[in-house]
């Protein structure tokens, strides 16, 4: 339930980003409870595929990337947390720069809800669109997994 190490992938498609949108999420609240969130952004521009780490409303982390993914296809994402900070963020197969969106260092994720698929525990942030094949691994997958992944699947939504 506080893992270090764990990787989250999934199919996402949407074209209405407004505000956050979480695609998967273990977190009891965004902005004050503990846990993890992948999520795509609207209310800033620059924001694409996102994850956000967080220990209670004062320990934070937000980590991002630029590529934006709300033109209405299909897009395989994956993020990849390595001893609980962002360490990969993949859309496509094609590893992006990781942003820092702000917050500090975190030191535990621990909740006792359940994995939510297209909305957080508060239902609060809705995704829009369509998800499809969501995976949590327990560990940090590697680039050439993640591409493994991406190729054995894409021919379903592509």
């Amino acid at each position: 339930d506080n893992p270090s190490n764990f990787s989250v992938v999934a199919w996402q498609k949407t074209s209405a980003i407004t505000n956050i949108q979480m695609i998967v999420a273990k977190l009891v609240n965004y902005g004050s409870g503990a846990g993890w969130a992948m999520f795509v952004r609207g209310d800033i521009p620059t924001h694409g595929l996102s994850i956000l780490l967080q220990t209670d409303g004062s320990r934070w982390i937000i980590y991002y990337c630029s590529k934006l993914i709300n033109d209405n296809v299909w897009h395989h994402v994956a993020v990849v947390i390595t001893n609980k900070v962002a360490t990969a963020l993949f859309v496509d197969g094609i590893s992006y720069s990781i942003l820092n969106g702000g917050g500090s260092p975190i030191t535990t994720i621990s909740n006792s809800i359940n994995v939510r698929i297209a909305r957080d525990e508060a239902n609060e942030f809705i995704f829009n669109g369509n998800i499809s094949q969501v995976q949590l691994f327990d560990r940090a997958l590697t680039a050439q997994e993640i591409l493994q992944n991406y190729n054995a699947t894409k021919k379903r939504y592509i």
